[in-house]
């Protein structure tokens, strides 16, 4: 039996076969993929078709299909917002492991952190 791995990503899994289902845009960003190589980014939240997995897609401007999935575990995991940051902190360092860097970085206002409650 195989060790259990909570999340998985494109770098140490196969995305292929999810399909988006529902997805909301987290944020957009431009990824540095060289010298004079940038390309302007969508990332997306939600679950794949099947509702199985919690999914972050990635979308970008010289895409030739639908988003590709980056980082996804299995629903049950974590609960939502966690699994959106889990995920994407996953998918950061498969990034980061392939010499890629996120500039730019633009947040959509209704999923941006809020401030804690005043008491």
């Amino acid at each position: 039996m195989g060790k259990f791995k909570p999340i998985e990503t494109y770098v140490t899994g196969e995305g292929a076969g999810l399909t988006p289902g529902k997805v909301r845009r987290l944020f957009s960003c431009e990824l540095q993929l060289g010298p004079g190589h940038a390309e302007e980014t969508n990332f997306m939240v939600g679950l794949e078709l099947e509702e199985e997995y919690f999914v972050i897609w990635k979308e970008t401007e010289w895409d030739m299909e639908a988003a590709g999935a980056v980082a996804w575990t299995p629903r049950g995991n974590f609960t939502e917002p966690e699994v959106w940051r889990r995920l994407l902190e996953a998918s950061a360092r498969g990034e980061e492991g392939r010499g890629f860097r996120w500039v730019r970085i633009h947040v959509d206002r209704h999923l941006a952190p809020r401030p804690a409650a005043q008491v």
